[in-house]
C-alpha cells in the first residue's frame, strides 16, 4: 500500500491530466452520434482532408492541386496544410477500422484534449509548478458560458465556425514553447539536440497549420528571448542566441516544403489586400473581459496576483532595499496600465504596459513574466489599426502589413497565455495561504483548507461544462452539438448533389449559391458538392484572399461578388460572365433570381424545396476551342491531373482552358511539354474589375491529348525530408545512448 501512495504522490500530476483529458472528451461525447460536423468551415476541411489521404500522401507529398474547385485550388499552401494532413495521417492508420467521418470527429476531439498536455507541459517547464500545470491544464479545456466562438479557439470555435486550425495551431504552439524554455536548462550535447530540433519541428508544424497563430509563437519567443538577455548572465545570454538561432534555422529546413512556394507564390495568388483583415479594434479586449464569464473575476485575478503572490513571499523572507521597492513600483504601474486599457476599452494604451513590466522583471527574475508581456502585447497586436496608433506616434508606419495581415487571431493565443497564468495564480494562492497559516493552525487544516480551494475550481469549470456542453447527455435530455442529421439542411443539399452526380456534366461548372449566410443552420455544406459528384463546382466557399475568391466565394446571398438581387435586374451580366467563365449551369435560392430567371425563359432543369437549377442559354464549356468544326472532351479530371481529347485542330489553333494558371503546372502536348500563355479574360476585369490568369495553349493540326499535371518542384520536398530522417536519426541514437546509460547521452539538465 505504502508503494502505491508512493507511487501516487509522485505521479498524482499526470493521474489528474488523465482525468481532465477524459472530462473533456465526456463534454464533446455527442461528437460520436451519426452525422457530420456542419459548421461554416467543416465541409471545407472534410473535403479538403479527404483530397489529401486519397490523392496526396500516397505520392509522398502534402500539396497538390485540386481542379474541382474554385477554378483550381492549390491544395494545402495557403490554408490549412497541418490540419489536412493531420486527419489524412490519422484516417490512414484508422479507416480499416472506422469511417473517414468518425476520424474527422477524433481528429476534433484530440485537438480539444490536447490543450491539456500543451498548457501543462508548458506551464512546468516555465515555473517547475505541477499544481500551477494541472490547474491550467483544467481551466484551458472548460468550455465557460461567455467563451467566444469567433476569437477564443475553445471547444465553440471547433464546432460552431470549423475554423479548428487555429486550435491545432495553438496547442503545437505551446508545445514549441515549452521545448524551447527547456533548451536552456541543458547542457550542450545530444538531449539538447534533440530538444531543440523538435522545438523547431513543433514550431515548423504551427506554421504549416496556422501562420498567424505561428506570428504568435514568434512573438512569444520574442519575449523569451528578451527575458533571457536581461538576466545579464553571459552563459544564459549567448546560450539565448545559440538555441534560438539553431531553433529558427530548423524550423526553416522543417517548413521548406510549403514555404518555399509560400514566397514565390503568395504575392501573386493569394493577395495581401482584401476585405477579410480580422481587424477586431476594442473586441481584442471586450472578448478577454467577457471569455470567462461569469467567471471574469476569478480567472483575471488569479492571473495577476502570479507575481504579487511571488514578490509577497520573497518579502516575508528578506529585506526590501531600493532596488527592490523600484521593481514593486514598476510592476504596481504595469498592473495600472493594463487596468485602464480594459476598463476604459483602449487597447492602444497596452503598449504602455510593457516597459513597467520589463523593469519588474530585471528587479524580480520571475518567469511569469513571459505569459503577462505575451498576452498583452498579443492583446495590443491583436486590436490591429485600432491600437498601432498612439497620440501622435505612428506605428502603423514601421508594422509591414499592418492593415492585411489578421491580427485579430492573436487573441486567442493571448487567452491561452492568461489561462496559463491563472493556473500558477491558484497554485500561489495556495501556498501564500499555507504560508500565512502556517503558525495559526495545524497542518490538517490547511489541508482542508487547500482542498476546499481546488474544490471551489472544480466546481466552477464543472458547472460552466454542464451549461456549455454535452457531459451531462443523456440525463439532461438536450443535445449542445447537434449534428448534419439534426437538420433538414444537408439532405436537401445532398438531393442537388445527387442531381449534379447523375447529370456527368464534365466540361463545364455548376456554380451554386451557398446556404451560408442565406438559410440555417450556417454552413458551407455545399463544398462537398465537389467531392462527392466529382464534378467541377464553384461556390459554398469560405471567403479567402485566393485569387478567384470575388469570383468563386458565394456564400452571404452573393453569386460572382454581386449581390443575387441585384444580379436578378442585370441577367445580361450574369450571361456574359457565365460565358466567360465556363458555367452552363446555376443552382440559385434567391427567390428574386429565381423568379427572374424563370420569367426570361432559363430552362429549369432541377429543383427541390431549397434549390432551383437552371441552365444558361449557351453551353459554356471549361476547355473549348476558338475552331468551330475542332471538338474537346475531357477524359480525366482528378486532383493533380487533367487529361483532354482534341480532334479536328487546325495549325495554331488555340485551346482555353477556363482554370488559373499556377507555375507548378505542366502542360503536355501529345507527350510534349509546351509553353502556356497565360490569358486575363477581358469581362472580369470591366464587370468585376478582378485579373485572374487562365490557361490558354496553342495546338498542333489534327487530334491529340493534352495533360495538366501538378509538378512541384521535388528540391523543398528533399530538404524538409532530409531534415525529418535527420531528426528521427539523432532521436534513435539519443535514445539508444539513454537506455544503455552511456554517460555523455543521460546527462542530467541543471535544474
Amino acid at each position: 500500500m505504502s508503494r502505491f501512495n508512493n507511487l501516487l504522490k509522485k505521479n498524482w500530476d499526470y493521474l489528474s491530466l488523465t482525468i481532465i483529458a477524459f472530462y473533456a472528451t465526456l463534454s464533446i461525447k455527442t461528437f460520436y452520434r451519426p452525422g457530420i460536423l456542419i459548421g461554416w468551415d467543416h465541409p471545407n476541411y472534410i473535403n479538403q482532408a479527404w483530397l489529401t489521404l486519397k490523392y496526396l500522401l500516397p505520392k509522398g507529398r502534402l500539396l497538390g492541386w485540386d481542379p474541382l474547385n474554385q477554378y483550381g485550388w492549390p491544395l494545402n499552401q495557403f490554408y490549412y496544410c497541418g490540419p489536412h494532413s493531420y486527419v489524412a495521417i490519422l484516417a490512414y492508420g484508422l479507416l480499416k477500422f472506422v469511417d473517414f467521418y468518425t476520424v474527422y470527429k477524433l481528429a476534433l476531439n484530440i485537438v480539444y484534449v490536447a490543450y491539456v498536455p500543451a498548457v501543462y507541459i508548458y506551464v512546468r517547464a516555465l515555473t517547475a509548478d505541477r499544481v500551477g500545470a494541472v490547474a491550467a491544464a483544467l481551466i484551458a479545456v472548460t468550455v465557460f458560458p461567455g467563451e467566444s466562438a469567433w476569437l477564443d479557439a475553445g471547444i465553440k470555435q471547433i464546432y460552431e465556425v470549423g475554423m479548428w486550425g487555429q486550435s491545432m495551431g495553438i496547442v503545437l504552439s505551446f508545445v514549441a514553447l515549452a521545448l524551447i524554455i527547456h533548451t536552456l536548462d541543458l547542457d550542450l550535447g545530444f538531449k539538447w539536440l534533440v530538444i531543440c530540433i523538435w522545438a523547431a519541428f513543433f514550431s515548423a508544424s504551427t506554421m504549416v497549420t496556422h501562420p498567424m497563430v505561428f506570428y504568435s509563437l514568434a512573438i512569444s519567443i520574442a519575449v523569451l528571448m528578451v527575458m533571457r538577455i536581461l538576466s545579464l548572465n553571459a552563459r544564459i545570454l549567448w546560450r539565448a542566441f545559440l538555441d534560438y538561432g539553431l531553433i529558427a534555422c530548423f524550423t526553416i529546413v522543417f517548413s521548406s516544403f510549403w514555404l518555399i512556394p509560400m514566397m514565390k507564390y503568395n504575392k501573386i495568388y493569394h493577395n495581401l489586400i482584401w476585405n477579410i483583415k480580422w481587424e477586431i479594434g476594442k473586441w481584442a479586449l471586450i472578448d478577454i473581459l467577457e471569455t470567462f464569464k461569469p467567471y471574469t473575476w476569478l480567472i483575471i485575478s488569479l492571473a495577476l496576483l502570479v507575481i504579487p503572490l511571488r514578490i509577497w513571499i520573497f518579502t516575508r523572507t528578506a529585506r526590501i532595499g531600493l532596488k527592490e521597492k523600484l521593481g514593486v513600483v514598476s510592476l504596481t504601474l504595469g498592473y495600472i496600465v493594463f487596468s485602464i486599457s480594459l476598463t476604459t476599452v483602449n487597447p492602444s494604451v497596452l503598449i504602455l504596459a510593457v516597459p513597467f513590466l520589463i523593469v519588474g522583471y530585471i528587479v524580480y527574475k520571475d518567469d511569469c513574466y513571459h505569459p503577462l508581456i505575451s498576452s498583452i502585447l498579443l492583446l495590443w497586436i491583436g486590436a490591429g489599426y485600432e491600437s498601432f496608433r498612439i497620440g501622435w506616434v505612428d506605428l502603423t508606419r514601421i508594422i509591414p502589413f499592418h492593415s492585411e495581415l489578421a491580427f485579430g487571431k492573436c487573441v486567442a493565443s493571448a487567452r491561452y497565455m492568461l489561462i496559463a497564468l491563472a493556473g500558477v495564480g491558484f497554485s500561489r494562492a495556495i501556498y501564500a495561504l499555507k504560508s500565512l497559516l502556517r503558525r495559526k493552525s495545524n497542518a490538517s487544516v490547511n489541508n482542508k483548507l487547500c482542498s476546499v480551494l481546488a474544490l471551489i475550481l472544480i466546481c466552477m469549470s464543472l458547472s460552466a461544462q454542464l451549461e456549455t456542453t454535452d457531459i451531462a447527455h443523456p440525463l439532461n435530455r438536450r443535445i449542445v452539438f447537434p449534428l448534419s442529421y439534426d437538420y433538414s439542411l444537408p439532405s436537401r443539399v445532398e438531393e442537388l448533389i445527387g442531381w449534379i452526380q447523375s447529370s456527368d456534366k464534365s466540361n463545364t461548372y455548376i456554380l451554386i449559391q451557398d446556404t451560408l449566410g442565406v438559410v440555417n443552420p450556417p454552413s458551407h455544406y455545399v463544398y462537398l458538392a465537389s467531392l462527392m459528384s466529382n464534378t467541377p463546382t464553384i461556390g459554398g466557399i469560405y471567403g479567402t484572399r485566393y485569387i478567384t475568391n470575388p469570383i468563386a466565394n458565394t456564400e452571404g446571398n452573393r453569386i460572382l461578388s454581386i449581390e443575387a438581387d441585384a444580379l436578378a435586374n442585370d441577367l445580361e451580366k450574369l450571361e456574359i460572365l457565365a460565358k466567360e467563365l465556363g458555367v452552363t449551369y446555376i443552382a440559385v435560392i434567391n427567390p428574386s433570381l429565381r423568379s427572374t430567371l424563370k420569367q426570361s425563359g432559363y430552362v429549369k432543369v432541377f429543383s427541390n424545396s431549397l434549390f432551383e437549377v437552371f441552365r444558361m442559354k449557351s453551353f459554356n464549356p471549361i476547355a473549348s476551342i476558338e475552331n468551330s468544326t475542332a471538338a474537346i472532351r475531357i477524359l480525366n479530371y482528378t486532383v493533380d491531373t487533367i487529361v483532354l481529347e482534341f480532334k479536328g485542330a487546325k495549325p495554331d489553333d488555340k485551346l482555353k482552358i477556363r482554370m488559373v494558371y499556377y507555375p507548378e503546372l505542366e502542360v503536355k502536348v501529345n507527350g510534349r511539354p509546351t509553353t502556356v500563355v497565360p490569358y486575363y479574360p477581358s469581362n472580369l476585369m470591366k464587370m468585376l474589375g478582378v485579373k485572374v490568369p487562365f490557361i490558354e495553349v496553342f495546338l498542333p493540326s489534327g487530334s491529340g491529348i493534352v495533360t495538366i499535371t501538378y509538378t512541384p518542384d521535388l528540391t523543398q520536398y528533399a530538404i524538409s525530408l532530409t531534415m525529418l530522417i535527420f531528426s528521427l536519426a539523432v532521436t534513435v541514437v539519443y535514445s539508444i545512448g539513454k537506455i544503455l546509460k552511456i554517460p555523455r547521452f543521460y546527462k542530467r539538465s541543471r535544474k
